[in-house]
């Protein structure tokens, strides 16, 4: 029952030549000592500790509502400079599926299509006619698509 005390107060103890105890040398500092910490008298609960965690919580709370509130913000500007693209019925589009099995090597195309759009479902949702059926996409997978000119350059990246 003694040893681990021992172990620990001969690793405690600074040696003869360098002055520094062996916990030091490995680990940068000193352990607490068995006579450096205050008695412990136990109880059901630390009402310190209980302050701590609720003011952490009540901390977190205050820091995602102004996160949020600045992401709204944000978010407001944005769509105020740059408003969303709302697709009539037979217009060409882009459209990108995450959903496809397709490879995803960095020479695959991101975009896929023409689609054309056949109904509106939602606010931002949209049912597109596909090479593989009707898919219904939120407006952030779709672009507009431009026909490419006579006699310009390909557009490989498409």
């Amino acid at each position: 029952q003694l040893l681990p005390l021992a172990i620990w107060a001969s690793n405690d103890i600074p040696g003869p030549i360098s002055g520094y105890s062996p916990h030091y040398l490995v680990l940068g500092r000193n352990p607490v000592g068995f006579g450096d910490c205050p008695p412990v008298v136990p109880q059901s609960e630390s009402r310190d500790a209980v302050g701590f965690f609720k003011k952490l919580v009540a901390d977190r709370k205050m820091v995602q509502n102004e996160l949020n509130r600045l992401h709204r913000r944000k978010a407001e500007q944005f769509l105020k400079a740059h408003p969303p693209h709302v697709y009539v019925f037979g217009e060409r589009v882009w459209y990108r599926d995450y959903r496809s099995k397709k490879a995803t090597d960095k020479l695959h195309r991101v975009w896929e299509g023409p689609g054309e759009i056949l109904q509106r479902l939602g606010r931002n949702t949209y049912l597109v006619a596909t090479e593989r059926g009707e898919l219904a996409l939120d407006s952030m997978r779709l672009k507009p698509y431009l026909a490419p000119e006579e006699g310009g350059p390909p557009l490989h990246y498409y």
